[in-house]
This record gives C-alpha cells, sequence and structure tokens, in this order.
C-alpha cells in the first residue's frame, strides 16, 4: 500500500482513512508450525507538516497452526494497534519515505512481528495453562 502525498496535499486533504487486505511475506510467523492468515490492514493518516505523517495503524490477522505444547491444530485472532510516524528524510526515526510517496509495506511487516505472541495454544492448553497460573504458591 502506498500513499502519495503529494497528491493529497494537492487536493487539500491533511486528514484521511485507508483500509486493505495484505498478503505479508511467507516467512512472517516467528511461531514454529504456523503460519499469519487474511491480514486486514486499515488506519488514519494526519499530514503534520510537510515533513512528518502520523498513522494509526490497525493489523487483524489470525495466527494458525499447531499448539505449541501439544501440536494440535490451534488459532488466534490477533489484533495490534499502534502509532507510528513517516518522516521524510532518513534520521533516527524508523520510519521515512521520499517526501512524495509513503510505503507502508515495511511498516506493517515490523508491526506484524512485534504482535505476535511467543506461543499459540490449544483451547485445552490454554485451560491447563490457566489452571497452573491459580495453583501457583506466594513465597
Amino acid at each position: 500500500m502506498e500513499l502519495d502525498i503529494t497528491r493529497l496535499l494537492a487536493k487539500g486533504e491533511y486528514e484521511g482513512e485507508f483500509a486493505y487486505d495484505y498478503v505479508p511475506p511467507e516467512d512472517i510467523c516467528l511461531v514454529p508450525l504456523c503460519r499469519v492468515e487474511n491480514v486486514k490492514v486499515s488506519g488514519t493518516f494526519c499530514i503534520e507538516n510537510e515533513g512528518c505523517v502520523r498513522i494509526n495503524l490497525k493489523i487483524e490477522y489470525r495466527l494458525a497452526g499447531s499448539c505449541s505444547y501439544c501440536l494440535e491444530d490451534a488459532s488466534e485472532d490477533i489484533v495490534w494497534e499502534n502509532e507510528i510516524c513517516f518522516v521524510d528524510e532518513q534520521s533516527d526515526e524508523d520510519y521515512y519515505f521520499d517526501g512524495r510517496r509513503l510505503k507502508l509495506d515495511g511498516a506493517v511487516n515490523e508491526e506484524l512481528l512485534m504482535s505476535q505472541p511467543g506461543v499459540l495454544l490449544c483451547e485445552k492448553c490454554k485451560m491447563s495453562s490457566d489452571d497452573d497460573e491459580d495453583d501457583s504458591v506466594e513465597y
């Protein structure tokens, strides 16, 4: 997905929304024996000045595959939201753009990586894990 900043500025649009389906790279999933499916990206943008575009990014997807404990089928729907800022020159900021076009794919991939849990659990193992927490002993 690409936002054309020059076109938006020419039209006098400094705020807006976007939404699209995204097909991530196949190797984006960090959880062994799992995959990222049905990625939906949406958000709002605000062009604060000619050198900064603030994005409120929302990513929704399904993490599916084998349970990290028992290897049974498992899935989890994940919703991740984060605010990021793109600047028009390379600096200490994480995201930058060429001053004309803002490409979201790199930021979406990074946010997908940050949003993933360490493990994927089936319902049975989730319940077992919750029971273990209840049996903990405080010292």
